[in-house]
């Protein structure tokens, strides 16, 4: 993933994590070869079948959230005195139930800076024979999960690499032969409790 543009010494920037649970800061004007020097730090965040999101808070401090193992976490992208990950101070890393390969995908939205509004969407992978895939919203801030519902499932034993999709207010779930769509149910109401959120679920044919 490419980071925006950074202060410090090293404006641009890319994270990537792998299967072997490491995830890697890096320069991006020098990607290629091996021992380039182009690797400024690496972070254990768990088996990783995922990939990195990435949102600003209302500090200004970029975030990278990994979601590696079945836990999520958040980190700040430090610009000085070096450019390093750590992790964010506020926020409690949450687990979700996943199974198949360890690690999901996530999505971020928020009302631009805005504080308390930035959320963490993850979709798991089934872990048990009933085969569903579940939507889980956090708190970016905190970790605090704010809500949780069966958004499909996934009947094959191979990976379920499933993305939750954020545009136009609403949270899109692609899923075998369904796509699940979650909203808030007035342009009041609050992100929690899970009654104020609808869903339309229709099958792709």
């Amino acid at each position: 993933m490419l980071l925006p543009a950074q202060p410090g010494l090293f404006r641009h920037l890319a994270v990537a994590a792998g299967k072997v649970g490491i995830m890697y800061l890096m320069k991006q004007g020098n990607l290629g070869g091996q021992n380039s020097g182009n690797v400024l730090g690496e972070y254990a965040v768990g088996n990783c079948w995922c990939g990195p999101s990435y949102f600003e808070g209302p500090d200004a401090i970029g975030r990278v959230v990994s979601s590696g193992g079945s836990s999520i976490k958040v980190w700040d992208v430090q610009s000085s005195p070096t450019t390093a990950l750590v992790p964010d101070a506020g926020f409690t890393p949450p687990s979700i139930n996943t199974g198949q390969d360890p690690g999901f995908f996530t999505s971020i939205s928020s009302n631009g800076t805005t504080a308390g509004s930035a959320v963490i969407w993850a979709v798991n992978r089934p872990f048990d024979t009933t085969r569903d895939v579940t939507l889980y919203a956090f708190d970016a801030a905190a970790g605090t999960q704010l809500f949780s519902a069966v958004a499909g499932s996934w009947p094959s034993t191979k990976n379920a690499n499933l993305v939750p999709t954020v545009a136009n207010g609403k949270v899109y779930v692609a899923s075998y032969k369904m796509l699940s769509i979650f909203g808030i149910a007035g342009p009041a109401s609050p992100l929690n409790p899970e009654s104020k959120f609808v869903r339309t679920a229709s099958p792709i044919r």
